[in-house]
């Protein structure tokens, strides 16, 4: 874990950002899409927006939150509200070794032709995710996410990573489980330490 922080970045690179604001298109049954996520010190906001519509909105103010799909909105409660304060960290890894954190080593597996090291991280919050980094590269290849609902899981691959601002990031990442088909997202835009609306986490 260590070395993937170095890898992408270092320790104190990361610890200086403090905004995030990533824009990425995919494809969903023939409709282009586009997806925002944007974290700032402790909030989030995350849309899908398709042919002019906003098609799903979540927020976070960093105490209470919300997701609204086709105009209906339902507020985030319970452990869904607990796991944000997971969502808002931008580089979790920066983290495992800090107490609440639990990281297992499960083995080594080939991921798309690559060795790599298996590791099971329980997070303060409770959430349960596998990640799997490449032991060449150290660079993270997977994630496997344990749903609130069980046998629930969603599997996140990462590829193509690109350096922004003396950053990696993946630029492409591909989702599977909670939809039929996997959805390949590829990043657009990445800036980080912009300026941020805060409009955008009104509850």
């Amino acid at each position: 874990v260590d070395a993937y922080v170095t890898t992408i970045g270092g320790k104190d690179k990361l610890a200086t950002v403090k905004s995030l604001d990533q824009t990425y298109t995919m494809e969903m049954m023939g409709m282009s899409l586009t997806f925002r996520e944007v974290i700032d010190n402790g909030k989030l906001f995350r849309s899908v927006t398709g042919q002019g519509m906003n098609l799903m909105k979540e927020v976070y103010d960093g105490s209470a939150g919300y997701s609204e799909q086709m105009g209906q909105r339902i507020p985030t409660e319970g452990k869904d509200l607990e796991e944000k304060k997971d969502d808002v960290i931008p580089f979790p890894e920066m983290f495992y070794n800090q107490p609440g954190y639990t990281v297992e080593v499960k083995g080594a597996e080939e991921i798309n032709g690559k060795v790599a090291y298996k590791l099971s991280v329980t997070k303060p919050t409770g959430a349960k995710t596998i990640v799997f980094f490449d032991q060449d590269s150290h660079l993270k290849l997977k994630e496997i996410h344990s749903g609130t609902e069980e046998g629930q899981t969603t599997t996140i691959d990462f590829a193509d990573y690109k350096q922004v601002d003396g950053i990696m990031f993946p630029h492409t990442q591909t989702i599977s489980g909670p939809m039929p088909q996997p959805m390949v997202m590829k990043a657009q835009v990445i800036k980080i330490n912009t300026p941020v609306d805060t409009s955008l986490f009104k509850i």
